[in-house]
């Protein structure tokens, strides 16, 4: 019997593979300023091939100001999408303070607005403001943008879109005493004249106040008689008061002169108004 013997050889032919990475990671990081945020934050990973979208959110008061890319502008965007990202990449948004209105809030003694001075509202935001009377004072009238609206204790400005001003204004209850002008003329031969004091806004209780007359060029007991006493109403009384002087006739020919009366401690409650002193010219009437 023969023996055979057989020699096997293994060939090893080299394989080259073509391999393109698929699953590869791209990172993405995405910051924000001040005065809002940016979603997602911070950095994503992403695969190779993949799309994200970024959101940019101001916080209230401010506005996107710019959103760089890869430290290249691209406006000021709300949302950016990159898409099939195939490297690394950042997003980066600023923001900036939208520029507010001014609303001028004011009031008048005798009571307060609430917020006073001037205020900031951000454009398209309501603002309100109330109105508080001291003791002893009452609401009188609201004014915006010189616009009367009543004695309101409370007003809001809606959807803001400019600037404005309100102001409130009190009535006293028991009523300011002044007289109705601070000057007024009277002749040398009048032999007397009348001055009307007024009490105006509240009427409660019984009030009165205190008048006197001061030389100026016109002299008490020469050019005028000079007078002092109280004035005084009544519970509910609005009623006029007149003040009378008399006044001097000489035959010396001599310019105008002045005299002062003046209101002074207004009692139970009541204030002085304005005004509270009256200029009186005595015009000269002897001719040369």
């Amino acid at each position: 019997m023969k023996k055979y013997v057989y020699w096997f050889f293994i060939v090893f032919f080299p394989l080259l593979l073509s391999w393109e990475c698929t699953t590869c990671t791209c990172y993405i990081t995405a910051s924000a300023g001040t005065g809002g945020s940016i979603t997602p934050s911070g950095t994503v990973e992403l695969d190779r091939g993949d799309s994200i979208s970024y959101v940019m959110t101001p916080d209230h008061g401010y506005e996107i100001a710019l959103v760089n890319v890869d430290d290249s502008p691209v406006g000021a965007v709300e949302i950016y999408t990159f898409l099939q990202v195939t490297e690394d990449h950042r997003i980066d948004v600023e923001f900036s303070k939208i520029t507010p209105f001014i609303i001028k809030a004011s009031s008048d003694k005798g009571g307060s607005i609430h917020p006073s001075g001037d205020v900031e509202v951000i454009p398209g935001d309501d603002k309100s403001f109330s109105i508080y009377p001291d003791v002893g004072y009452e609401i009188k009238d609201v004014t915006v943008n010189d616009e009367s609206k009543g004695p309101l204790s409370s007003y809001t400005f809606s959807a803001v879109k400019q600037d404005g001003k309100i102001h409130a204004s009190f009535n006293n209850l028991n009523g300011e005493l002044k007289f109705s002008s601070s000057a007024e003329n009277v002749s040398e031969g009048a032999g007397s004249a009348s001055f009307i004091v007024r009490r105006s806004g509240g009427t409660k209780g019984a009030v009165g106040v205190s008048f006197s007359t001061k030389d100026g060029t016109a002299l008490d007991g020469y050019d005028y008689i000079g007078v002092s006493g109280t004035l005084t109403w009544g519970d509910g009384d609005a009623s006029i008061q007149t003040i009378i002087v008399t006044i001097a006739d000489d035959s010396s020919l001599e310019p105008n002169e002045t005299f002062t009366i003046t209101l002074s401690n207004p009692q139970q409650g009541a204030v002085l108004g304005e005004p509270s002193s009256l200029q009186v010219t005595i015009l000269n009437n002897d001719t040369g």
